[in-house]
């Protein structure tokens, strides 16, 4: 989803169709810099790829609110990488698929502001990405057992 200063047009996420397609997501996180002569994505890019992102997590409902395209919006505007977005999804879905046998089931997330803590504690989290790919192999070999 990167655009250089010579390609303005959109690239193929390579992971589209996978369970995760965020998880090699080409968008920095918070620390990291744009390589040379990359733009950032725009508003409605952000938007866009944040929302997919919400809407492919698991036990999200995966419908879009307009209250949701507002707080990609914002989270846009706070300067939250995309990164940061994909990662807190992933770390609540983590959470939410791995709890006892014994506890009731949850109810389906219907909003993306319920993420809105997990991303400000990403945002403090000292973690590598090695962490949240971590937590995407796990959440998968749980969703593979579950099916």
């Amino acid at each position: 989803m990167l655009r250089t200063r010579n390609d303005q047009h959109h690239q193929k996420n390579p992971n589209e169709g996978e369970l995760f397609p965020y998880s090699a997501s080409p968008l920095l996180s918070a620390n990291e810099r744009l390589p040379e002569g990359t733009l950032p994505p725009t508003e409605d890019e952000y938007v866009r790829e944040a929302l997919a992102l919400y809407a492919s997590t698991p036990g999200t409902s995966g419908q879009i609110r307009p209250a949701d395209r507002v707080t990609a919006a914002q989270l846009f505007k706070r300067g939250v990488s995309i990164t940061a977005v994909a990662n807190a999804l992933v770390l609540g879905s983590a959470r939410r698929l791995v709890r006892s046998k014994n506890a009731p089931p949850l109810n389906m997330v219907q909003s993306l502001a319920y993420f809105l803590r997990l991303i400000d504690e990403v945002l403090e989290m000292k973690v590598g990405p090695e962490y949240f790919a971590h937590l995407r192999r796990r959440i998968k070999v749980t969703l593979g057992r579950s099916n």
